[in-house]
């Protein structure tokens, strides 16, 4: 069997879901993980890997459908997910961890006054939304899994 690899340098382009329908979006490019980095991301996770692997199972159902959670999916990742404060700060500071590794370039950022900002992935995760860092964290790990049987660089 041919090995498969990460294209080296590969990036692709985010926008955040609430910025989508916005006329002046951020853009967000975006590079996959390297297994270090990955490793080192998933040893923060609030999860145990059983609650991992029960959420991934979900989500990525919906995702490769296109579509969004359904009500029994949600309830049913939210029976999985612990709904409190050191939850949620545990997930963001992993999820900051990923946005730190992962965001190379942000395009069109701006502070609460219209100016022009300019700051990379790391400063981000510091000074960023929480919920935005989640949403990138989130799409940083979901572009850097690769299929079956492919090996990661």
């Amino acid at each position: 069997m041919v090995q498969k690899v990460e294209t080296p340098g590969r990036t692709v382009e985010y926008i955040l879901k609430d910025d989508r329908k916005s006329d002046a979006q951020t853009h967000f490019i975006l590079r996959p993980l390297t297994w270090e980095e990955h490793s080192e991301i998933l040893e923060e996770s609030p999860f145990t890997p059983q609650q991992a692997i029960e959420i991934s199972a979900v989500t990525e159902t919906s995702r490769s459908e296109k579509r969004e959670l359904t009500a029994e999916e949600v309830a049913r990742v939210n029976e999985i997910m612990p709904n409190n404060l050191a939850y949620l700060r545990r997930l963001t500071k992993q999820m900051a961890l990923a946005v730190r590794y992962g965001v190379t370039k942000i395009e069109n950022l701006q502070d609460f006054d219209g100016n022009p900002v300019k700051m990379g992935g790391a400063e981000f995760a510091r000074h960023g939304s929480p919920e935005a860092i989640r949403e990138l964290g989130d799409e940083i790990m979901r572009i850097s899994r690769l299929p079956e049987g492919a090996a990661k660089n």
